[in-house]
């Protein structure tokens, strides 16, 4: 007999994927029969970092198109497939990841009366743990402060952010020797999309004046969009550097980096807290 279903809702950004996954992996150890299936987009990035997995990843929703009229029939689509497939399959719980793509299912499990659970990365909530926190929901804030912008019906629990135990276990490595006494390592991350102004910023201080970087590694996640610009002015100024629209492995990264300049996404925060 198969074990318990676990559905996770929402996702599209690595910041929204990864404590999901976390507390994925950690409800697999207790229960090694447990299922998990990942319902979110169909974006590239959220592919790529679920098929690492093993775990199940149905995207209910098409990302691209911002239009109200186009969100709205997202939405409804979404939660009939999410209704058929819960009704199907009825799950144990629904932890909600974060994003607009986690809207439906969540809807679908309170008609369901199936538990659910929502996981908030930041210190100021995104609207859609606001708006889903007025159904009374469980959310396990990271910070305690957050309390105090959802609603008064909504069940708090600070549990801190979920971290991958592969990233977590970090902290109880020994710093590594670097190849070289006279080479540091920078790190420059701008979360699973990229950030253009951290890319756009990183090309003007490297244009304007090289030399502070003579002696440095750049390991640079630039996101999709940036990666060939960003690649082409590091060669040609002739600087050490990895460039890379997206990291699958981050472990070696974080360990042998010595700087990091990076977004202050909450899920980035915690992983490098670990680090």
């Amino acid at each position: 007999m198969s074990g318990r279903l676990y559905v996770f809702a929402g996702g599209g950004t690595g910041g929204h994927l990864f404590p999901g996954i976390a507390v994925a992996d950690r409800l697999v150890q207790r229960e090694p029969d447990a299922r998990i299936r990942f319902l979110g987009t169909d974006r590239s990035v959220e592919r790529e970092i679920l098929s690492k997995t093993g775990y199940d990843h149905v995207p209910l929703v098409r990302e691209g198109n911002r239009r109200l009229w186009s969100r709205i029939r997202n939405l409804a689509s979404g939660y009939r497939s999410a209704l058929d497939l819960m009704r199907k399959d009825r799950p144990a719980a629904v932890i909600g990841c974060g994003g607009g793509a986690s809207v439906a299912p969540i809807l679908t499990a309170r008609r369901l009366r199936v538990p659910v659970f929502l996981l908030e990365q930041n210190v100021i909530p995104g609207r859609t743990t606001r708006l889903l926190a007025r159904l009374g929901t469980s959310v396990c804030l990271t910070y305690p402060e957050s309390a105090t912008l959802l609603s008064k019906s909504a069940r708090i629990r600070v549990t801190g952010n979920p971290v991958r135990q592969l990233i977590s276990d970090l902290s109880m490595s020994p710093f590594p020797i670097a190849e070289s006494p006279h080479q540091q390592t920078l790190l420059v991350l701008g979360g699973s999309q990229g950030a253009h102004s951290i890319n756009d910023t990183m090309i003007r201080f490297a244009e304007h004046d090289s030399r502070p970087l003579d002696g440095w590694r750049i390991i640079h996640q630039t996101g999709t969009t940036d990666a060939e610009v960003v690649r082409a002015v590091y060669g040609r100024l002739g600087l050490d550097a990895l460039v890379e629209s997206f990291f699958d492995d981050m472990v070696p990264h974080y360990r042998n980096s010595d700087m990091v300049v990076s977004r202050a996404g909450g899920t980035t925060l915690s992983e490098l807290a670990c680090a």
